[in-house]
């Protein structure tokens, strides 16, 4: 895992979720990394060519400061919106994923990788009720869990994901589009 990458598989991962949803350089348009923390994910986006921003709570070098349940963003803004491990810790996912879908352009992706409480059959029904097509939804627990146990032994464990384990979480790769493109 490279510094500053907090979610399973860092930059790799990430490639990983923008493969499944066929990205690959030279992309272009304007993308939003939703709890972006250093801002690994906005650097590789433009790597990728993007016009690349992020948002966390804590601003760093192109992630500004803010809130993913209240974007500073006009709807339909950007053409690719990514969350990866971030959106879980605003105990209201759902109204997340909305906002998210919000600033999503009508042909854009919305790609996320996260803990939800929610089995597949669910998860499903979700996308539909969250107003998105789903495009492909990928099931990482494991992989999420053997991230975890690594990050046990090194201290860097979190309190909140020790509660979520108790509501039985799964940790998918989802990548969705908003319904309105139809």
């Amino acid at each position: 895992m490279s510094s500053g990458v907090r979610h399973p598989g860092g930059t790799g991962m990430t490639e990983y979720l923008l493969e499944l949803a066929g990205i690959h350089p030279p992309a272009e348009g304007k993308a939003a990394d939703l709890g972006a923390g250093e801002g690994s994910t906005v650097k590789l986006l433009s790597r990728y060519g993007y016009d690349a921003v992020g948002i966390d709570i804590e601003p760093a070098e192109n992630v500004i400061a803010g809130d993913m349940l209240q974007l500073p963003f006009a709807d339909e803004s950007f053409d690719l919106v990514i969350s990866e491990c971030a959106m879980y810790q605003t105990q209201k996912q759902t109204d997340a994923i909305k906002e998210a879908l919000r600033i999503l352009k009508k042909d854009g992706i919305f790609l996320i990788a996260d803990l939800f409480p929610l089995r597949r059959s669910e998860m499903i029904e979700a996308a539909e009720d969250w107003g998105a097509q789903l495009l492909f939804l990928k099931d990482h627990t494991s992989y999420w869990k053997d991230y975890i146990i690594d990050r046990l032994w090194k201290d860097e464990y979190i309190r909140e994901v020790c509660q979520l384990a108790d509501q039985k979480c799964r940790y998918y790769l989802a990548g969705m589009r908003g319904k309105r493109y139809e």
